[in-house]
């Protein structure tokens, strides 16, 4: 096993209307980086504003998750 990892930032964007398929998307991420990310030495970390951002205050709710999230993937 590698000591080292890369960690890659995913975002996902997406309507309420398709938890089905965001469970889908993050289950295969977490299964690419158990099968192969480990043993080369990469890691990817999905970022859903539900689960990744955190409340804050002076701005629009947007601008707060972009910057929380979206800066961190780009």
């Amino acid at each position: 096993m590698k000591r080292g990892f890369t960690h890659y930032y995913y975002m996902i964007s997406c309507p309420s209307d398709v938890q089905e398929e965001l469970k889908i998307i993050i289950q295969t991420i977490d299964e690419i980086n158990m099968a192969i990310g480990e043993e080369n030495g990469v890691n990817i970390k999905c970022l859903y504003w539900k689960s990744n951002s955190n409340p804050d205050s002076g701005d629009s709710g947007q601008n707060i998750i972009n910057k929380q999230l979206l800066n961190k993937a780009g």
